[in-house]
């Protein structure tokens, strides 16, 4: 952009100076430059703590939903005879526009299993998601996956990362899905990678708020990326978004209200 000598005698040199304090001889070449926004400044809590939240989500065939989850962090827990710890969200969606054809209330319960390592990286051992279409509660799900992992998955979101800094986390072992916890299909053997991209702290304005997050960007290399903002100062889920090969935004989960860990 040219800026004409006319509009120049428009500005008073004090406000020109301020606007290029290093070319009016006011800047301070000794001052420490910024400090770098890393990753780890929105590590989650290495400790029990308990979060209620609920998330307004959208759909890519229309349809929406509010769902609440409970989270519990940092369970200790047995997994094949080795302590862990475990991360359990459970969930429970109301559907509106329109309401599904499985009825309108949807219940899911995720679990990681992992450990912490010294840095922050965590070794993730297994995860497992069971779902349920229907308003009875103790019904038994109608789908579960459960993917275990050898060796362990390593996820190094908060090692810390710098702005736009990669890694990579091949993901080695075998999947089990089983419909109605009856029949089951064949064991998928998974080889594959998933590049994860820090992207940078950015103030993200959901239902909840303007909140300060970490962005992530991940690629499982099939040409889909899901993003995922996490809250500064907490790593609680603010924004999910997920994207397919086309462009299409297939999920976008946005974060309403939540008690926090506690």
């Amino acid at each position: 952009m040219s800026i004409s000598i006319s509009s120049l005698s428009k500005l008073s040199l004090t406000a020109l100076c301020a606007a290029t304090l290093v070319a009016c001889g006011g800047g301070n070449d000794d001052a420490p430059p910024p400090p770098v926004p890393l990753s780890s400044e929105c590590a989650p809590p290495a400790k029990l703590a308990t979060a209620t939240s609920n998330y307004q989500v959208k759909y890519a065939d229309g349809s929406a939903a509010v769902r609440n989850e409970v989270l519990v962090i940092n369970e200790p827990v047995e997994l094949n005879g080795q302590q862990v710890v475990r991360n359990r969200a459970a969930g429970r969606s109301t559907f509106n526009a329109p309401a599904t054809m499985y009825g309108a209330m949807l219940y899911d319960n995720q679990e990681e299993y992992f450990l912490w390592n010294t840095g922050g990286s965590r070794s993730y051992f297994s995860d497992v998601i069971a779902e349920k279409w229907d308003n009875i509660v103790d019904r038994v799900p109608d789908r579960r996956v459960m993917n275990t992992y050898d060796p362990a998955a390593l996820n190094q979101d908060y090692t810390p990362l710098a702005p736009g800094q990669s890694y990579d986390s091949p993901i080695n072992g075998k999947q089990l899905v089983a419909l109605n916890d009856v029949t089951q299909e064949p064991i998928t053997i998974l080889n594959s990678s998933t590049r994860h991209t820090y992207v940078g702290q950015e103030v993200m304005g959901v239902p909840a708020g303007n909140l300060l997050t970490c962005k992530f960007s991940r690629y499982p290399g099939d040409g889909s990326v899901t993003h995922e903002w996490v809250q500064h100062g907490t790593g609680m889920l603010v924004r999910r978004m997920s994207v397919d090969a086309k462009g299409v935004i297939l999920a976008d989960e946005q974060l309403i209200n939540s008690t926090g860990f506690r």
